[in-house]
């Protein structure tokens, strides 16, 4: 009914008519399909899927999917299930690409015109087993970047005709080569500078009424490090960012499937994320803080993550009554100047205003200190927020 065949690239896998069991008659529609029962699914305490209803309708779709190391195995949500559902009802076969040297599941039409429910059923859960396995089929040498292999389906797909084209890529959103290269303080930087550089790099890159959504990313396997919420955030935001620069309507599903790791002999380096910095000195504490942490996509404004983040040195104030607080904000010598001097002053004025709300009365400052000149300009843009008259003693562990 199948067969196998290797690929050297970005590989590509069609299939035919019903691909999800939700609504087939068989599988729970809420519930991703995980055919590895070592790989546990993890979305049922992650909130809600993805609404997608009100969203235009996709005359052609592709699933990306990273299958290295350092993403989790690679499992449809119920949010993508659903979306096949309505396709194959309509009869529109899908592409399933993946990002690595991989292999390729070429089918047959999966039934008969005259075939009963009760045997199309049964065929869908076959069928969405294997694909699904297919999907974990681990990388064994390196392939292209995920950005690279979104491109590659979208020209697949425009040159077919398609009008309103939709993409979904399932990964953690870190890569180790490519243009979204994560592994050299790539998500240090403004992802707005980000977009910009890679629509310089990609002039015939067009995703105008392309819908693109986002599975799972953030969410890591070994041997990367796990993300905070703060970090995920900035995975995503780098995408969306980038992926908005070329015209792209970007969806996010908030619900990751499964945190199953892949045993690969692909190696993919890590990435470090951005990370807040601590300096000691006698009765004071600094906070380093990286912008990227802090602040939205090209604004001074405070993000949610940002206001999570300064609640440790808001509550070494409140520990401490009598401990003062600086907060000084820097950019890098990238771009105006004076544009640059600005932000500082405004993100430095942003966060000890966020910290004047928790802490009326108390004694905060704020200025902002423009360019520094480092080797790593990703350490650069930063907020300090120096917390000093702290009790003799206080080391960085106590608060």
């Amino acid at each position: 009914m199948y067969r196998w065949a290797k690929l050297t690239s970005a590989v590509v896998l069609t299939f035919g008519l019903c691909l999800t069991a939700s609504g087939c008659g068989s599988a729970d529609p809420d519930e991703a399909i995980i055919p590895n029962s070592t790989c546990q699914a993890i979305d049922a305490d992650q909130g809600e899927g993805l609404d997608l209803s009100g969203q235009t309708t996709p005359d052609a779709l592709a699933i990306v999917a990273a299958n290295t190391a350092n993403n989790p195995a690679p499992v449809m949500s119920a949010t993508v299930n659903g979306l096949i559902e309505g396709l194959m009802n309509r009869e529109i076969l899908p592409s399933l690409w993946s990002a690595s040297d991989s292999h390729t599941l070429q089918f047959e039409l999966p039934w008969e015109e005259d075939a009963t429910d009760a045997a199309k059923a049964d065929l869908v859960d076959d069928y969405v087993t294997t694909i699904n396995e297919a999907l974990q089929t681990p990388a064994t040498q390196p392939g292209l970047a995920l950005f690279d292999t979104l491109t590659v389906a979208t020209d697949t797909m425009k040159s077919a005709g398609a009008s309103d084209p939709w993409i979904v890529l399932i990964g953690s959103g870190l890569d180790d080569h490519g243009p979204l290269d994560t592994t050299h303080g790539l998500l240090g930087e403004e992802p707005d500078a980000v977009a910009q550089r890679l629509r310089l790099a990609h002039p015939d890159l067009d995703l105008t009424n392309m819908t693109v959504l986002l599975q799972s990313f953030g969410y890591t396997a070994p041997p990367q490090s796990s993300a905070s919420d703060v970090e995920r955030a900035l995975i995503t935001t780098m995408w969306q960012t980038v992926l908005e620069e070329f015209g792209a309507t970007v969806l996010i599903d908030p619900k990751p499937a499964a945190a199953c790791s892949l045993t690969t002999s692909q190696t993919v380096a890590t990435t470090e994320f951005p990370k807040v910095e601590l300096v000691c000195a006698p009765q004071s504490k600094t906070y380093q803080m990286p912008s990227a942490l802090l602040f939205t996509v090209g604004s001074p404004e405070l993000s949610a993550e940002g206001r999570a983040l300064i609640t440790e040195p808001i509550q070494l104030m409140i520990n401490n009554p009598g401990a003062e607080a600086q907060v000084v904000g820097y950019a890098s010598v990238d771009g105006d100047s004076a544009s640059n001097q600005e932000l500082s002053e405004q993100r430095a004025a942003n966060v000890a205003t966020a910290m004047r709300g928790e802490l009326p009365g108390r004694q905060i400052t704020d200025s902002g200190q423009g360019e520094l000149d480092l080797p790593d300009p990703t350490q650069a843009r930063r907020v300090d927020i120096t917390i000093s008259n702290l009790p003799d003693g206080q080391t960085c562990t106590e608060q």
